[in-house]
């Protein structure tokens, strides 16, 4: 299993972050750099930087059921 931090086993090698918030992108960037697979659960409004620095950007309007 590949970590993304380095750390040994307590490190995750994939990251969802549950945010709109543009001022994310650093985060995701960093995350990534490090080797993490990073996804984003947001909604319509979120930064459209944001959405494409993701490795994957998933709406949340389409993950309930109706």
């Amino acid at each position: 299993m590949r970590h993304c931090s380095g750390r040994g086993a307590s490190a995750a090698d994939s990251v969802l972050l549950v945010t709109d918030n543009g001022d994310f992108v650093q985060v995701v960037r960093a995350l990534q750099s490090k080797g993490c697979r990073v996804e984003v659960l947001g909604f319509e409004n979120a930064s459209r930087e944001l959405r494409e620095t993701a490795g994957q950007f998933i709406d949340g309007y389409r993950t309930t059921n109706e």
